[in-house]
């Protein structure tokens, strides 16, 4: 029964890229808001690094999967722990630390985005909005990694679908690409400031991708399926933000807006895309809370005794929501702006840059190891 089962679901590494996904595509990059902040600004540099800060994250996001596939490293303290030994009471707790407030930050934005949409789309209650971002959480959470990584899988391919539908929306109403690159050229902007804020992009987006990946990693089985995961996650995401960036580079004025994605598709004058693209932001915000309420299950849940695990994940599901709506308050431009920021500073020296340096050389002995055995 589980072998038939298994050939019917979509193969687990895209299920585990699209989780990877799913926390990148938070409600900032689903705006618009962080592909601005962090790539557009630099002018045709944003049809660039976008890969480059996405083939960064993949790297360290590599070995954080196959160290903690090998180890079966069950939470994102358990991997630190492992791989940073005997160092690991210093990086495991930078790496905690690191990850509660990247939950607090995403999962603020969240919840601002998606009762704000509410809002001002269908003049519902603010508090419409958080309670169905609620109840989505913690329905998909409670029932454990494969369906949070079936859940992110159709949520990632509708979200991925409506934008390119907004994208192409956009640029055919500017009249194509043209205006994307009319009087630009790469020396228009500092290409190391580029470099520079897409390496600063990779790192604050590590925290919360490495932890929310490693606590479905288990569902591949080898070597190969990271690779891929890895490989098709580096596409996914990359192409994400740079058909974005295409489309707003056309749109100077979009690029003041809070929302600039949402700016363009008013404009645009289809009902039907700017209903797709608040579904889209909503089910941005849903993968991300629900992964990382799978992950802080997967490291909190041990301190839980109760006897049915779903009771235990329905409590750190509301306490997570508790404590991201808190977040919340400091309104979407100061979460992505300021605080991503200030969190990239922080991961890449405590965990982007160690986690590659660390992780290649430790599955490299392990790789050694293995071959010493069967020799």
């Amino acid at each position: 029964m589980e072998g038939k089962t298994k050939k019917a679901l979509i193969p687990a590494w895209i299920g585990v890229a699209c989780v990877w996904f799913g926390i990148h595509c938070g409600p900032g990059a689903a705006s618009g808001n962080q592909t601005v902040s962090y790539f557009v600004r630099y002018g045709l540099w944003s049809l660039i690094m976008p890969l480059v800060a996405m083939a960064l994250l993949g790297l360290g996001l590599y070995y954080a999967m196959e160290f903690s596939r090998r180890t079966k490293a069950v939470d994102f303290k358990d991997f630190a722990n492992k791989l940073f030994d005997p160092y690991h009471k210093i990086f495991a707790n930078l790496f905690e630390f690191s990850f509660v407030g990247t939950v607090g930050l995403s999962g603020g934005a969240c919840v601002a985005t998606a009762s704000t949409l509410f809002h001002d789309y269908f003049g519902a209650p603010v508090w419409l909005g958080i309670v169905a971002i609620v109840f989505c959480t913690i329905f998909f959470s409670i029932y454990g990694e494969s369906l949070v990584r079936a859940a992110s899988t159709g949520m990632s391919v509708i979200i991925f679908v409506a934008i390119f539908a907004v994208v192409i929306a956009g640029i055919t109403n500017n009249g194509g690409i043209a205006p994307s690159f009319a009087g630009r050229s790469l020396s228009d902007a500092n290409g190391g400031a580029a470099l520079w804020r897409s390496i600063l992009y990779a790192a604050f987006q590590s925290t919360g991708v490495f932890g929310g990946c490693i606590a479905v990693v288990h569902g591949l089985k080898n070597r190969s399926e990271v690779k891929k995961s890895i490989i098709f996650g580096i596409a996914l995401n990359s192409l994400f933000l740079i058909v974005v960036a295409l489309m707003l580079l056309g749109y100077p004025e979009a690029i003041q807006d809070t929302l600039p994605n949402y700016w363009v598709i008013t404009r645009v004058g289809a009902p039907v895309l700017v209903a797709c693209y608040v579904m889209v932001v909503f089910f941005a915000c849903c993968t991300n809370t629900i992964s990382f309420s799978n992950a802080l299950s997967g490291r909190y849940g041990r301190f839980f005794k109760f006897k049915n695990p779903k009771v235990t994940k329905l409590i750190i599901a509301i306490i997570m929501l508790v404590y991201v709506s808190a977040f919340s308050g400091f309104g979407l431009n100061k979460l992505v702006g300021t605080g991503f920021q200030y969190l990239g500073y922080f991961c890449i020296v405590t965990l982007l840059i160690p986690t590659i340096f660390v992780g290649r050389r430790r599955i490299k002995k392990m790789d050694a190891a293995d071959a010493a055995g069967v020799s």
